[in-house]
């Protein structure tokens, strides 16, 4: 079995300011964060946002996923 991720950031993240790239990632999560709260009220779990670090991991992972495998 294998996992297989991919991510695409259009423009590349090398050609975007810094400051457009977070509003790009913060847009990202806000949209995971509903579904990830509404999956888990609807299994009868209590759900809340993402803390900071959380919202770090995430962030790294997606663009590690855009990037470090050639874009």
């Amino acid at each position: 079995m294998q996992l297989s991720v991919e991510i695409k950031i259009s423009p590349p993240p090398s050609e975007l300011d810094v400051r457009k790239l977070d509003e790009m990632l913060d847009g990202e999560l806000v949209q995971f964060e509903r579904w990830f709260i509404d999956r888990q009220r609807a299994k009868g779990l209590e759900a809340g946002p993402l803390i900071g670090a959380e919202r770090g991991v995430v962030k790294a992972y997606i663009l590690y996923c855009a990037t470090a495998r050639g874009e």
